[in-house]
Formats: C-alpha cells, structure tokens, sequence
C-alpha cells in the first residue's frame, strides 16, 4: 500500500470536513438566533400591556387637563 495516492485525496476530505461543519455551525448560529427572537418577542408582548395600560392613563390625563383648561376659557 503506497500513500502516494492519499495526498490530495486527505485534503478533499479535509475541505469538505471542513465545509460540513461550517455549514452545522452556521444551522446552529441561525437557530439560535431565532430562540433569542423568539424570547425577546415573548418579553415584548407580556411587557406591552403594562406599557399601554401607562399610555392610556397618561393620555386621559392630558385629555381631563384640556378639558378642564377649555372650560375655563369658553365660561
């Protein structure tokens, strides 16, 4: 058995090692990156509840405020 022949053969095999798991790494980093969008999609949406219930206080007190200061004004 000469290993004349196994050379360039081994290097194949290496470049394609290779590639395949540059391919597995790259699955691995795209899944993941959809977990951690998935999770912060997740935490958005219980927090947006909260958020608009603030929201809606903060704009009935503008809308009493004006209501208040056009009262004034128009009596």
């Amino acid at each position: 058995m000469s290993k004349v022949g196994m050379g360039p053969m081994h290097l194949e095999v290496g470049f394609f090692g290779l590639l395949m798991l540059l391919y597995n790494l790259a699955l691995f980093v795209l899944f993941v990156l959809v977990l951690m969008f998935l999770v912060s999609g997740i935490r958005f949406f219980k927090q947006k509840p909260r958020n608009d219930e603030v929201l809606i206080a903060k704009l009935d007190e503008l809308i009493r405020i004006q209501q208040e200061e056009t009262g004034k004004d128009g009596g």
